[in-house]
């Protein structure tokens, strides 16, 4: 917020709840871009898409290559007081990854008040596609990963066992579903305290974040596809093409890892390791991750 506010008290138009529908395809002849939004066209030389999990929507070049790809978040606590005691959270010093096969993990990122925050239980739903593949409703759960979360801390580690630690909230996307109000009874979920958050991800045909200037469209850029992995990634992405729009900069001056680069060849490939963990090399298969 800070950040909107400096720019915008600079002169920068932000307009929110305006959704781009349309970047025509050629430039117009004095080289600008037709962006077409639900209130109205405007042209612009430059444009970036930082639309993550939803660029292939106004930019079809990135259909199959970044896909939007649907995950599921729980907040895991240990209620103050239990019966007559006071209750602590046991000690968890640092963040965790639980790994249950190749792509197949929990997150874990312990916070101050002693809340724990999980993500994943792929184990439970990654084999069906409709669940999280191609997905952008994010006003449902992912039903079957819902169960994975109670007593999950005393199923994983040692010294929770007695620890009283229970499922706070779960969240998929930005709504709670009203057919699975007896599911959050049962885990003791209150509907008034359903967060609303996105968890909808753009997951990459490479693994690799899209950066940089799009082949054959001048003046457009991405900045999107980072797998879930986008804090530790964007703010110096974002600074690269900053500089790169404003200061004219080649990709490769900037700092970011080559492989991050938006390259003709890498939209040519047709490979998906999202769908197909098997590596290629020159066409080949290397073998299993």
């Amino acid at each position: 917020m800070h950040l909107l506010h400096s720019v915008v008290s600079k002169g920068a138009n932000l307009q929110t709840h305006t959704p781009v529908t349309n970047i025509s395809n050629d430039p117009l002849p004095d080289g600008r871009w037709l962006v077409t939004t639900e209130r109205g066209s405007l042209k612009a030389k430059k444009v970036i898409l930082a639309t993550n999990g939803y660029t292939a929507g106004v930019a079809p070049q990135f259909k199959d290559h970044i896909v939007p790809v649907r995950g599921i978040c729980g907040r895991i606590h240990v209620p103050s007081t239990q019966g007559s005691k006071t209750k602590q959270a046991p000690y968890l010093p640092n963040t965790y990854g639980i790994r249950y096969g190749p792509g197949l993990y929990d997150y874990l990122i312990p916070r101050n008040d002693g809340s724990i925050i999980v993500g994943g239980a792929k184990q439970t739903w990654w084999h069906e596609k409709e669940h999280w593949y191609n997905v952008t409703d994010d006003s449902t759960l992912v039903e079957p990963a819902i169960k994975e979360f109670d007593n999950l801390m005393q199923k994983r580690f040692i010294g929770w066992e007695d620890s009283g630690a229970e499922v706070d909230r779960i969240w998929t996307g930005s709504k709670l579903p009203p057919l699975l109000d007896p599911v959050y009874a049962m885990l003791k979920l209150h509907i008034a305290d359903y967060p609303h958050m996105l968890v909808v991800m753009g997951y990459t045909n490479d693994s690799m974040p899209y950066i940089g200037h799009i082949p054959g469209k001048p003046g457009q850029m991405v900045i999107a596809g980072f797998n879930g992995h986008g804090m530790p990634l964007i703010l110096l992405a974002a600074k690269a093409v900053a500089e790169m729009l404003q200061e004219g900069k080649a990709f490769e001056e900037t700092g970011v890892p080559s492989l991050f680069k938006v390259t003709q060849e890498r939209l040519d490939n047709t490979h998906n390791i999202i769908l197909d963990p098997t590596p290629l090399t020159n066409g080949k298969e290397t073998g299993n991750l």
